[in-house]
């Protein structure tokens, strides 16, 4: 069975059941829209499973998409220079995020929590070799829906799931300085699979 994020199950659960009403007092033709729909909150809120395989200094992407910048600029979470790689989800892929890296979550940041990046959800991760890795996606319109179970001080592991975001969300990845990138603009990336960058320790 095709596994269903937490955030979507009950909207699957109402849309189908309004299908199925439809469909058993006005027939299939009248229903057919409903099932539409059902089939849309599916594809929507569906967690596609993969295999990820471990990359110890790899950081990987967090979600579907494509690549739309790489560069360096000032982190605006942690104040320090930083390599920056930008991402937008990709329509109808996996709208979940995932943790580029393996580590402990230092910090989660909500919408509004930061009043220098007040329209941003952000996760700092930190690697048991003590890299920082912020992962913020902005937010804001109906296509957002931000849900995250990580608290300060759990341990996650690569690709594992933090949450879910929205639809089409801009995804943005703070790395330390010195790490090396793997990808340019226009790649295309799958959450768990491809490797974004390289944490360099010399």
């Amino acid at each position: 069975m095709l596994p269903i994020a937490p955030e979507g199950r009950l909207l699957l659960l109402t849309a189908a059941a309004l299908a199925a009403v439809v469909h058993y007092f006005f027939g299939a033709a009248v229903a057919a829209p409903f099932w539409g729909l059902t089939v849309l909150v599916l594809i929507m809120f569906r967690i596609v499973p993969r295999h990820v395989q471990a990359s110890p200094l790899g950081i990987v992407s967090p979600v579907d998409g494509h690549v739309t910048a790489v560069h360096r600029q000032t982190d605006p979470f942690l104040k320090r220079d930083s390599l920056v790689i930008e991402l937008e989800q990709r329509l109808l892929g996996e709208f979940n995020i995932h943790s580029p890296t393996e580590g402990r979550v230092m910090d989660v940041w909500y919408p509004g929590a930061n009043p220098e990046q007040p329209g941003r959800f952000a996760v700092r991760v930190q690697t048991d070799e003590g890299d920082d890795v912020v992962v913020a996606i902005g937010v804001g319109g109906w296509t957002s829906v931000v849900h995250c179970s990580l608290q300060t001080g759990h341990r996650i592991g690569q690709g594992h799931r933090c949450g879910f975001a929205g639809f089409l969300r801009p995804v943005t990845i703070y790395l330390p300085a010195n790490s090396q990138p793997q990808v340019q603009a226009a790649d295309r990336v799958r959450w768990g699979r491809s490797v974004l960058a390289l944490l360099r320790h010399e």
